[in-house]
């Protein structure tokens, strides 16, 4: 086994708003500082030579959004790394925030996506005073097929980039953009991605402690390749026949969940720690062997008992720290649980099927780059100052397990 030695203790349980990220910037009462060129300029510009890698501009355009004008300039980094720099044309308070990217990234999104939602509650944010950016990680993704792997194949410099080296190339492209609109760099930086977009905020606090003032990793996807092999393909095996039926359907998910909810909720009628939850999955099973809408076969049983205990080898030894967690049932529709009662786990009615699909083939080797499970890399004191860590309890494309203390993965 090998153990994650980060000392997730430490932050795991710091569970904070983003709204935290004005806390140190407004002891400091930033004035706005206005920009000292046109947007247009920063077109021509020679960033040839730049920390990150020669820059190329493919526009720089001043645009309105609301009650605010912004310079937007969208790019690379060589060899690929597509970024997008949204810069007030006034009222920027000195600030910087970059998104990572969600799944196998391969696109920009600055509006919509769980990385900027979570945003909600940071004044600078929401009154659009800060420069935001993000970038694609070197790579594009089908169009069609989000969990899009085939674009790792015989491309090792976009797996690097994708693995770490591609936020660092965007940070430092974002920063030479701020130096040359506004005449000098942001004051305070900060980092915001969940999800795979949570493992590239701790790849940041690993390798590169000085890029940012201040972190917020969530949902961590620690372990790339166990989750989008064992984990995800783990869920969908389990939970289906020979050709492809679900064993558990989605019209037994609302009467499980409700079990395990009267089960294990407090007083408050939440499940304030799975761990500590001992629900019998056999008080839900119908009697006699026989089936019913009020209550689970034992096959069905015994799949919620696999999905909540997460990957096995023939031995019974575990493959994976765990597995969704009690309280997250809901959340498995549409994940391991086609939503339709007839569906087949395929790619079109299951996010577990999707997930486990191109990984295996085209990406399970990138452990060694992609993983926070590095036992070499510890975090400086420095990194742990700055980072903040949040983690649902029933988030399904990264299980709780892993994330929280004690885990461990093979």
């Amino acid at each position: 086994m090998r153990a994650l030695t980060l000392s997730l203790s430490v932050f795991t349980f710091t569970v904070i708003g983003f709204g935290s990220c004005v806390t140190q910037a407004t002891a400091a009462d930033l004035a706005p500082v206005k920009p000292i060129k046109l947007c247009a300029d920063l077109k021509g510009l020679d960033l040839s030579r730049s920390a990150a890698g020669p820059i190329r501009i493919h526009s720089a355009d001043e645009i309105k959004d609301g009650a605010r004008s912004f310079c937007v300039v969208k790019g690379y980094v060589a060899p690929q790394v597509t970024f997008e720099v949204r810069m007030p044309a006034d009222g920027w308070t000195q600030r910087y925030l970059q998104y990572g990217c969600g799944g196998y990234c391969g696109e920009i999104n600055l509006g919509g996506s769980p990385n900027f939602r979570s945003s909600k509650g940071c004044a600078p944010v929401e009154n659009q005073e800060m420069v935001v950016a993000s970038s694609d990680l070197g790579h594009t993704r089908s169009g069609a097929f989000r969990p899009d792997g085939v674009w790792a194949i015989e491309n090792p410099g976009a797996v690097v980039n994708f693995a770490y080296a591609g936020n660092q190339k965007m940070a430092q492209a974002a920063k030479a953009l701020i130096r040359e609109y506004y005449g000098q760099g942001p004051r305070y930086s900060y980092f915001n991605g969940c999800s795979d977009g949570g493992r590239q905020g701790l790849q940041e606090a690993q390798r590169f402690p000085e890029d940012f003032d201040g972190i917020l990793a969530s949902s961590t996807t620690l372990d790339v390749v166990s989750t989008n092999t064992f984990f995800h393909a783990w869920n969908v095996r389990v939970n289906s026949r020979p050709d492809g039926s679900p064993i558990l359907t989605a019209s037994k998910i609302p009467i499980l969940a409700q079990a395990v909810l009267k089960a294990c909720a407090g007083s408050s009628g939440l499940i304030e720690d799975p761990r500590a939850c001992t629900f019998d999955v056999s008080t839900v099973v119908c009697p006699a062997n026989s089936d019913g809408p009020s209550c689970l076969t034992a096959e069905q049983a015994s799949v919620a008992t696999k999905i909540w205990q997460g990957p096995t080898d023939e031995h019974g030894k575990q493959l994976f720290p765990g597995g969704m967690a009690y309280g997250s049932e809901l959340s498995w529709l549409g994940s391991m649980v086609p939503r339709e009662e007839s569906a087949r786990n395929t790619l079109a009615t299951s996010g577990d099927f999707q997930w486990s699909w191109d990984f295996p083939s085209f990406m399970s080797g990138l452990g060694e780059i992609t993983d926070i499970t590095n036992q070499n890399m510890e975090f400086t004191k420095t990194s742990f100052d700055k980072l903040h860590k949040l983690q649902g309890l029933s988030t399904r494309r990264t299980p709780t397990s892993v994330n929280l203390p004690g885990a461990a993965a093979s």
